[in-house]
């Protein structure tokens, strides 16, 4: 017997096996191999918990944009308030005043005559 080869005929269009519809945020939906099942519950809430703090964020910038001028008032009067210091009058012949403090060095400062120089920093031999 002989083989007899016909041509391939293209499939005509609209019928033959459907294809699957592409899925649309599968991550979000929970659809794919080896995700959990997500509720919505928790999508809800985490979108809330992001969307709260936003809102609290533009509501205290534009408090500050029409309030400006009473807030700025406000940190000068604390800023330049001085009323809780007890300010001394300066003293003719007491001179002092607290202050310095030093390094807190273990040893006192030298006292003594500078050491003796090796005789080699200027570049000559002083014999």
């Amino acid at each position: 017997m002989a083989q007899v080869s016909c041509p391939a005929l293209p499939p005509e269009p609209g019928v033959g096996p459907a294809a699957p519809e592409p899925l649309v945020l599968p991550t979000l939906f929970s659809e794919g191999y080896g995700l959990y099942r997500s509720h919505r519950s928790t999508f809800v809430l985490s979108y809330l918990a992001h969307i709260v703090p936003a809102g609290l964020l533009l509501a205290a910038g534009r408090f500050l944009t029409t309030h400006h001028q009473e807030i700025r008032q406000q940190v000068i009067s604390i800023a330049t308030e001085v009323s809780p210091y007890n300010i001394l009058p300066a003293s003719k012949t007491e001179a002092g005043g607290g202050g310095g403090g030093g390094d807190r060095d273990k040893l006192a400062a030298s006292k003594g005559a500078l050491p003796r120089s090796t005789g080699t920093a200027g570049g000559h031999d002083p014999q």
